[in-house]
């Protein structure tokens, strides 16, 4: 990307420049920091992500039509796609 002067910058361009500059002035130790920071929240968002869904298969048990053969292909699905670790949906709720 060539120069743009400061005056003819968007918003979003000015908001972006911004923040190359910050990243440009950090030292190694508030780099390294930021990048930890990042994993962590990536691993967290994650986590709740898959809790989410296996909730929501364990939910589906309960609906009537929902049979075992359909839940299973539900959970077959969410584990191929990565949504859900490997058996972490529950088993099929009494009714």
């Amino acid at each position: 990307m060539g120069k743009i002067r400061n005056c003819k910058m968007t918003p979003e361009q000015k908001a972006v420049h911004k923040r190359a500059v910050s990243l440009r002035n950090m030292n190694d130790e508030e780099l390294v920091k930021l990048v930890d920071g990042e994993r962590l929240t990536k691993k967290q968002i994650r986590k709740e992500r898959t809790f989410a869904v296996a909730s929501f298969i364990e939910n589906l048990a309960i609906l009537p039509g929902i049979g075992d053969a359909t839940l299973d292909k539900i959970k077959g699905f969410a584990e191929e796609g990565q949504f859900i670790e490997p058996g972490q949906a529950g088993a099929r709720k009494a009714q």
